[in-house]
């Protein structure tokens, strides 16, 4: 089976090398060691960390990412690590489908502003300015 080091980890994923270094010591993942001392990623491992990538790009914090991963180990506590791991999940569930929506109303104003400067060669105020308050009022939406 092969592995990699921190330094072809690095290159492969463009993850910092400290960054690799600083999720082993916080114990978000740690390869195991090789004789000489460094760290050995294997291919299992090579998908955690793409798997870290996506969920950082996805807003999770570290510690909501670390209780994601710890579902693949944790068997003594896996029912309340389950429960609470769903409703880690229902949650950012329901904040990417509100970031969702406002990504569309802000692609909506890109759009229209370009159009508006095209051909108009000058921002429409009153159209801009509801559609401002508009994704204002969506984005402090109190959650039902």
């Amino acid at each position: 089976m092969a592995t990699y080091t921190v330094n072809e980890v690095s290159k492969m994923l463009k993850i910092p090398r400290d960054t690799l270094r600083y999720y082993d010591r916080i114990g978000l993942l740690q390869p195991k060691r090789r004789d000489n001392k460094y760290r050995s990623y294997s291919q299992e491992e090579i998908m955690d960390l793409k798997y870290i990538s996506v969920l950082k790009y996805g807003g999770f914090a570290l510690s909501e990412i670390q209780q994601i991963l710890n579902n693949k180990q944790d068997d003594k506590n896996a029912a309340t690590s389950i429960k609470c791991t769903i409703e880690l999940l229902n949650k950012k569930e329901v904040e990417t489908q509100k970031a969702i929506k406002v990504y569309q109303y802000i692609l909506r104003l890109i759009e229209l502003s370009v159009h508006t400067l095209e051909h108009e060669k000058k921002e429409n105020p009153e159209v801009v300015n509801t559609l401002v308050s508009s994704i204002y009022d969506e984005i402090n939406k109190e959650e039902d």
